[in-house]
Parts: C-alpha cells; structure tokens; sequence
C-alpha cells in the first residue's frame, strides 16, 4: 500500500492499494501517519462507481486502525530539541515524579501522556493501559485520555484545557513549553526526575554558522512545518542533519537572533549580534559533549 498527497489539494491524501484499488482520504493529511508502516491496518472505505460512466471504482477512507502506532523517530528523536525552539521560557510551574505510577492511574478521562519518541511509548504502553494513541496530531477533540508521540502543543485540537493532568515521559530541555501549557491549562503538569541525554550535536561554532548561512537565506518563506522545511534545505545542503538543524534553530532563537513562527513554520531573521554561550541549550551540548569526551578513571 502506497500512500501520497493529492496532487491538487495536499490536505488529501491518495492511497493505492496494492494497485487494486484506489482509495482517497479527504482532510487526512495530519493523520497520514495511521497509513504508514508495514504493520497491519484496517480500513473502513465506501466504494463508489466513476461518475463519468467509467467502469472502474475507487474508495472513500471512512475510518484507519492501525494495529501498532508508526512514529517517525529520525524526527521524533530530535523532538524534545525542537521545544526549545518553540517557545518562550518562562516561569514553569510543575511537579516531578520519579515513577510513573506515582501519577499515572488508567483514568478513561482526563489524562494527557506525552512522548517524545517510540522508545519511551513504547515503554509505556508495554505496562499501562490507555484509550487513545497518536503521533504528532490528535484525532479527536475531547478529553478521553490518550498518549501522543511528540505533539505540536500549538494545533487547535489539541485541547489542553480539556484535561486535569499531563504527564510528560521524558524531561524537556528547558521550561518554556511548560510555562505554555501553564498558559493553556490549569492542569497539573508532572515532569520525570531523570534528565535526558542530547542527541549527537556538534558544538563546533563553524558548524552552526554554516546552518545559519543556509537557513538566513530561506527567512520569510512558509512551509507546512519544520520537517518539510528540512526536506528543502537536505535538497540545497546534502550534508543537512535533522537534529543539528533544530539544535541551531533552537539555539539561534534563544540568542534572538531568529523568530520561528508556526503554521505555517517561517523563520524571521532579526540581524542582532550575540554569543552561541548566551543559549542554555547550547551550554548543554558543550557540557554533553565534554562528557563524551571525559576519560574513564
């Protein structure tokens, strides 16, 4: 099964199955993710005749259940990054948890799980139960509990006020998308005691100046989200790598020197002066990497 845009309206989406039947999922593009993956799917579609007085028939996707949730981790890896690049830091108000059974109780309603990528949902779902998962979009609007795999907190139907906890599986690098949800919610927000380890980032200043080269000359310029944004400057710059990529956007607007804007995701440059050492999260990878390189007594 082979599933794309439609060529004239990109918020559909064609699939093909198995070149037997075609199948159209109208407004589906958010939710595509339920079509890929190799693992089994069921498909509730409504066939219809041509209307034109052709023979052949196509489907109308009415309904997907995947039976295992497909999580992009060459993106989502790099999510807990991409936060720190999408909001301002502010005052947090959280509490921490060092098991997750000390906050997490099977409630069918009322309870937001967020994961940062397929290794922590997956941990997850292995010992809990709950009703609803997803990756990046919700599918539904209302306040069943659910967990999602690193979601754009930002889309409107993602309601946060709707619940009374939301629980992150991994720690952020920083507070700001915190001090959003805070923003949004009265929830209790509850946040793991272990800190996370970076991805591998390079802290060469010759590194993140190239990026900004490339990235400066795109300020302006629209695009659905960041990962398009990337598949664009991978074409540009082969050597392009995700999470460096968002590590530079993060840090780059922690310094002001960039604005990132969201649906669509555009990028404003500022053109101030600063210090790559005036961004938390790069003073991370410096110490991430001084680690690394520490030798073992």
């Amino acid at each position: 099964m082979s599933v794309s845009p439609c060529k004239n309206n990109q918020a559909h989406v064609s699939i093909n199955a198995e070149n037997i039947l075609q199948i159209f999922a109208f407004n589906y593009a958010l939710l595509s993710y339920q079509l890929m993956g190799n693992n089994k799917k069921e498909l509730v579609v409504e066939l219809q005749r041509n209307n034109f007085g052709g023979n052949d028939i196509k489907g109308i996707l009415k309904a997907c259940a995947p039976q295992e949730l497909f999580v992009n981790d060459m993106f989502a890896d790099s999510y807990n990054l991409s936060l720190s690049a999408s909001y301002s830091d502010a005052d947090a108000c959280f509490k921490t948890y060092e098991n997750i059974d000390e906050v997490y109780d099977e409630s069918l309603f009322g309870t937001l799980v967020v994961a940062d990528n397929s290794e922590t949902y997956r941990t997850f779902i292995e010992r809990h139960a709950i009703l609803i998962n997803e990756y990046m979009y919700v599918t539904s609007v209302n306040n069943y509990s659910r967990i999602i795999v690193a979601p754009d907190f930002e889309q409107a139907d993602l309601s946060l006020a709707n619940y009374n906890r939301i629980i992150f599986l991994f720690k952020p690098y920083d507070d700001g998308v915190i001090s959003f949800i805070n923003s949004r919610t009265k929830a209790s927000v509850f946040i793991p005691v272990d800190e996370n380890r970076l991805p591998e980032i390079s802290s060469d200043r010759k590194v993140f100046m190239d990026y900004y080269d490339k990235i400066k000359i795109h300020e302006n310029e629209e695009y659905k989200n960041i990962t398009v944004f990337y598949r664009k400057l991978k074409r540009e710059f082969p050597e392009c790598n995700y999470a460096q990529l968002v590590a530079c956007l993060a840090v780059f607007k922690q310094m002001h020197i960039i604005d990132i804007g969201h649906n669509p995701f555009s990028i404003t440059n500022n053109r101030r002066k600063a210090e790559l050492s005036d961004s938390s999260l790069y003073r991370s990878i410096l110490k991430e990497e001084q680690k690394c390189l520490k030798p073992i007594s």
